[in-house]
């Protein structure tokens, strides 16, 4: 017999049925029944194996069940590919803690615990109850010493949208439930009388049955308040671990891979998502583009590996699949946090309504020191609608980017000039120079239609660009914090390449040129999975 230019010599009796099995990699096995009185040359054909079903959500990578071609069964996958511009914290190799949103910079550690919380660093989701009963379970570690109205849990910005449960400076617990953002209707500060202990550990569960909300910690009751009333809630992410807005921080820590949140009896969020694998192949010497990876399984361990080779020893090939790389390599450290669950295609940040980056830096301060002030962006635009906003200060309602698909200036009033292509790249250019005859700064937006070949550090002078508006304004304000992008129906709708980002300043008058001051990515260093 010969199979794959193979020949094996086996004896069998004249008219005796018997099998043979032919295996080819990337092929469906087959066999063969045979019964031969004389010697015999089979021309068999093969069927070629295309894989089992591959797709890519994100970052997510989800390989669909199915039979393998040496007949055994897949019983499908899924892997994570870490984006750049999201700071993912791993437990192990399959956990990754990435279902919430961050203000500021919040100290998690490999363990999952949130620690070091302040008003500026914590972490917030969004809690909607429906009038369903409830149960919201943290893991806390308790302080030495404890401080007054610590928060546990609370809003994030909108008092009374959420159920707030604190400690006063003796450790008792303090309850405060509402219908509505009017009042504290159902509960203003219940208190227990059993205190917490100091350094220790606790499972606090706070929920509503439908007849009664209650508070224990490791099982033992200290609030019992009888209401039907329902809490208020609302789909937006309002629900923040340690703080409460306008309260202290919680001054312990929580334990975010032991803290959850159940609606109707239902898992309604945890703070991690469990993967089969973090994708080796998809972070190891990845360059960023475009890449064919073959998938193989070893059945036998119940393991799969994606990679750019074309056979894997002792593993079987079940597919392939272009997938759109995630995270360069090396990655690069991010100066800012994301706010409303932005999405990253490599360096790539795509916004949509509700979604903005918040910068680890304060605007340069010019109100003594005058100085001019640039920022490059290289954007995409989808169809825009209102003001889709590409930098705002964050404490001053002044920004540019579009109103409509006019190109807009917007400092207490708005002035447009020109007109953007929804699907067309661009450079952005705001400038802010100071005037020393008039003593005032002018603020003026370029914008450049990208060649493809473009980069920050190879752009023309502002000269060659299209100026689209000007004003006699201070877009970029002194000292401010600033964000890219927008909070609510403002945000910017479109992708932006953050790795083409900066802002630079430069004296004003002066004959040097610019200095980059930040950039959203910058100072690289190598991940491994």
């Amino acid at each position: 017999m010969t199979t794959d230019n193979t020949t094996f010599d086996k004896k069998v009796y004249a008219g005796m049925p018997f099998r043979y099995k032919i295996t080819k990699a990337r092929y469906w096995d087959k066999t063969v029944a045979k019964s031969v009185t004389a010697n015999t040359v089979d021309d068999v054909a093969l069927e070629p194996y295309d894989g089992v079903t591959i797709t890519q959500d994100g970052t997510v990578l989800s390989v669909s069940a199915g039979i393998l071609p040496d007949g055994g069964a897949y019983g499908g996958y899924r892997g994570v590919a870490a984006p750049a511009g999201k700071r993912y914290f791993l437990r192990n190799a399959n956990t990754v803690y990435d279902n919430f949103s961050r203000r500021g910079s919040p100290d998690i550690g490999e363990d999952g615990v949130l620690r070091n919380i302040t008003s500026g660093n914590n972490i917030y989701t969004a809690f909607y109850n429906q009038s369903y009963p409830w149960e919201i379970t943290v893991k806390i570690h308790t302080p030495e010493t404890f401080a007054d109205q610590s928060y546990i849990f609370g809003n994030y910005s909108t008092n009374r949208a959420t159920p707030q449960l604190c400690t006063d400076a003796a450790g008792h617990l303090m309850l405060y439930l509402a219908s509505s953002t009017s009042a504290w209707d159902i509960a203003d500060g219940a208190v227990s009388e059993q205190a917490l202990a100091a350094d220790t550990d606790y499972v606090i569960k706070a929920g509503w049955d439908g007849t009664a909300y209650t508070v224990t910690a490791n099982g033992e009751e200290f609030v019992r308040v009888v209401s039907a009333a329902v809490q208020y809630s609302t789909t937006a992410a309002q629900l923040c671990f340690g703080f409460d807005s306008g309260n202290n921080a919680w001054t312990g820590t929580i334990d975010l891979h032991n803290s959850l949140i159940t609606v109707d009896g239902k898992a309604y969020w945890k703070a991690y998502t469990v993967y089969s694998e973090i994708l080796p192949g998809a972070l190891d010497g990845d360059t960023g583009a475009l890449a064919d990876w073959n998938c193989f399984c070893d059945a036998e361990a119940e393991t799969t590996a994606f990679d750019t080779a074309a056979a894997v020893d002792g593993k079987v090939w079940i597919g392939h699949k272009v997938i759109e790389s995630h995270v360069t390599n090396p990655w690069p450290i991010v100066h800012f946090s994301v706010e409303g669950g932005v999405t990253f295609r490599g360096d790539t940040a795509a916004f949509a309504d509700g979604m903005w980056l918040v910068a680890d830096k304060t605007l340069p301060v010019t109100e003594f020191f005058f100085g001019d002030v640039e920022f490059i962006a290289k954007i995409t635009p989808k169809t825009p609608s209102g003001y889709n906003t590409v930098f705002r200060n964050a404490e001053t309602n002044a920004f540019f980017g579009l109103y409509g698909a006019a190109w807009c200036i917007y400092d207490g009033s708005r002035k447009t000039g020109g007109t953007a292509t929804a699907g067309t790249t661009y450079w952005v250019r705001a400038q802010m120079i100071y005037d020393a005859e008039k003593g005032a700064y002018a603020s003026t937006l370029y914008v450049l239609e990208d060649n493809g070949a473009y980069t920050a550090d190879t752009l023309p002078e502002a000269a060659a660009w299209t100026q689209a508006v000007q004003t006699e304004t201070d877009v970029f304000k002194s000292g401010e914090p600033f964000w890219l992008s927008n909070d609510g129906t403002s945000s910017f709708n479109g992708d932006m390449d953050l790795a083409q980002a900066v802002l630079r300043t430069k004296t004003s008058g002066g004959t040097g040129g610019w200095t980059d001051y930040w950039k959203p990515l910058e100072e690289q260093r190598t991940i491994t999975a």
